[in-house]
């Protein structure tokens, strides 16, 4: 295709893979709502994936710098791992926290590379919910292998990073955490979500214990909207121009040069 909008490219593990699931609502598809007619929203999510896996599909996904050649942009990229880096250490997902540290720095010094035109916002892997993971780990025959406890610790690696590189990040492990435990104010949560969601058990965010169900999505994407506003405001898509007139703009004669793309 000739024409190509700009892109926000989403990366990570089956959180984002899972991003775009209806039955869910799911945030990468709330994000291709908000931006219709202004970029494509690219789903790059792998499920059960770590950063350890995730570096020789990085290296593929995004070259040295960009084709000059190519009118398409990559506009903002998420990151989005560590659900399965902070599985326990006898998993084949595990991932050593330094070493899951080590990788996020090399991703997100490859998107700074590759372009300084190139947003970037770090999300940290959400809470663990320890008695719905252990049933579903029990029901396929194993034992658990995640908690709550390790899903903090990679959070809060994963926010080093992003602070030492400058780069923003969503806490999804504390906004879901403030909304459990009723400690974030009114107000607080008044700029995330349009309905009240304190008070709530862990189990209402998360469908499995580890993935985001309908009320963990909306949390991400608020998130994610704040976020890209506070930061990237050029990125808002509330003033964004849509790409092509309006249908009842289109002249009815010479009509074919109004119909143009901007690139």
């Amino acid at each position: 295709m000739n024409i190509l909008y700009d892109q926000i490219v989403l990366f990570g593990d089956s959180i984002t893979q899972g991003s775009f699931e209806t039955k869910y609502t799911g945030w990468g598809a709330s994000l291709a709502d908000a931006y219709q007619r202004r970029a494509d929203v690219l789903n790059r999510g792998f499920s059960g994936y770590n950063t350890k896996w995730a570096m020789p599909i990085f290296k593929q996904l995004l070259p040295e710098k960009p084709d000059e050649t190519q009118r398409a942009k990559i506009r903002l990229m998420t990151i989005f791992f560590g659900a399965n880096d902070a599985s326990e250490s006898w998993t084949e997902q595990h991932v050593p926290i330094d070493v899951y540290a080590d990788n996020l720095t090399t991703i997100v010094e490859g998107i700074q590379k590759y372009s300084a035109d190139t947003r970037i916002i770090v999300i940290t892997p959400p809470p663990v919910n320890e008695v719905q993971w252990k049933k579903r780990c029990e029901d396929g025959g194993g034992v658990l292998d995640r908690s709550n406890e390790l899903a903090k610790a990679y959070a809060e690696a994963a926010k080093d990073v992003a602070r030492k590189h400058n780069v923003p990040y969503v806490d999804l492990w504390t906004e879901i955490m403030k909304l459990v435990d009723d400690s974030g104010s009114a107000e607080d949560m008044a700029e995330l979500t349009s309905e009240k969601l304190h008070n709530r058990d862990l189990s209402e965010f998360l469908y499995d214990g580890l993935h985001l169900d309908a009320l963990g999505c909306q949390v991400l994407f608020a998130a994610l909207m704040q976020t890209i506003k506070l930061n990237f405001p050029e990125l808002n898509p509330e003033s964004m121009p849509e790409e092509l007139p309006g249908f009842w703009e289109v002249p009815k004669e010479d009509y074919e040069t109004a119909l143009t793309f901007r690139k």
